[in-house]
């Protein structure tokens, strides 16, 4: 008869060895990768920094002349993405969003405007009729003519750094209550006028975000190793058999 015994040793044996050899292969290989990655990443360093001061002199511009937004491409494709979307706009906000930005009275005043102090405020008891959850609000200050003013952009669920499209259309006409007229009253006297530029400085300010919250983008190295093919079937759950 067989002896079990000496069968389980002599596996057990085999395992162990196999184990002690092909750890110590791993940890070399794992040695190696590690030394690459990093001589990469120190390589590329100055890209990493690069962005950092692209970023910092977008926010520098924001705060300088955040009117040049309305000529720029990634303003365009936001007021289309607004176009397309499913939602019961007012009339006027239709009007704005069709119309070409250098044709704004935003750019017709050729206003000094700033956009600065961006910062988010986490709001752990936020409530929506159903569950608490964590909301988030935008605060950003508008400096129109030298004249400064605090603005805030309401609870936006989940993400401290993304104002969902579907509720782009309720914030912004949400900003109607900012009080712009005190702002604005300098500039012209026109109840209409003050009320056009209240939108699209609302619809501005809300673009600004995605400008505010980028970040640095860092590629991150993974590597997970695959078990031989010829070794797959070893590893097969068992069949069950449908005889009971």
């Amino acid at each position: 008869m067989t002896n079990i015994d000496s069968l389980l040793s002599s596996y057990q044996a085999l395992s162990e060895e196999h184990a002690k050899q092909t750890e110590h292969q791993f940890v070399t290989i794992r040695q190696v990768l590690d030394e690459r990655v990093k001589e990469i990443y120190d390589a590329f360093d100055h890209l990493l920094e690069d962005q950092c001061v692209a970023l910092n002199r977008i926010v520098d511009t924001l705060r300088t002349d955040a009117g040049c937004i309305l000529f720029t491409e990634g303003f365009q494709k936001f007021l289309g993405k607004l176009d397309h979307r499913k939602y019961s706009w007012e009339m006027d906000y239709i009007d704005i969003i069709r119309t070409q930005p250098s044709n704004w009275m935003l750019a017709t005043f050729k206003l000094s405007i700033g956009l600065m102090d961006y910062k988010v405020i986490e709001c752990t008891n936020a409530y929506d009729d159903e569950k608490f959850y964590t909301g988030y609000e935008h605060v950003v200050s508008l400096e129109i003519e030298g004249e400064k003013s605090p603005l805030l952009i309401n609870h936006t669920p989940y993400d401290d750094q993304y104002i969902e499209e579907c509720s782009l259309a309720e914030i912004i006409q949400e900003c109607e209550e900012w009080d712009f007229e005190s702002i604005l009253e300098s500039i012209t006297e026109k109840e209409e006028e003050i009320q056009q530029l209240g939108r699209e400085i609302a619809i501005l300010v809300v673009y600004s975000i995605s400008l505010f919250t980028l970040k640095p983008t860092v590629s991150v190295f993974e590597y997970n190793s695959l078990i031989p093919e010829k070794y797959l079937s070893w590893f097969a759950p068992p069949k069950i058999s449908d005889d009971c």
